[in-house]
């Protein structure tokens, strides 16, 4: 999902590899589902490549996402950050500011990653 935080990205592509990689069910069965599998794999690997780096994945979002709807996404993930934060979880917390900060990055946002990183010893 194109509001997703990165580590979802590794855990996705992982799953991917799992069912479409040699060895997978579906890659096992048959040489055009191979070769499909194959090809969207490569898709897949493709996307994480452009998804792991930050100033590509902001560009990206910026294209394909309005405005309206990051600055809606981000305040709806700083207030599950703050339902997070409520329940001891602040690393989870931390993941959504992260990725509501990318999503509208605004000096409020910025400050609450920050002292949620710097209360809770986050890197």
């Amino acid at each position: 999902h194109w509001s997703a935080h990165p580590r979802m990205f590794e855990l996705a592509m992982r799953e991917l590899s799992r069912q479409y990689g040699p060895g997978g069910e579906l890659a096992n069965s048959g040489p055009e589902a191979a070769e499909l599998c194959a090809r969207r794999l490569k898709l897949a690997r493709d996307a994480l490549l452009l998804l792991q780096d930050r100033n590509k994945r902001i560009e990206h979002r910026n294209e394909h996402v309005s405005v309206a709807m990051r600055c809606q996404s981000a305040r709806l993930m700083e207030q599950k950050a703050e339902e997070l934060l409520n329940r001891q979880k602040p690393h989870e917390a931390a993941e959504l500011l992260e990725v509501a900060y990318e999503l509208d990055p605004t000096p409020e946002c910025k400050t609450r990653l920050e002292t949620v990183r710097r209360y809770f010893k986050l890197q």
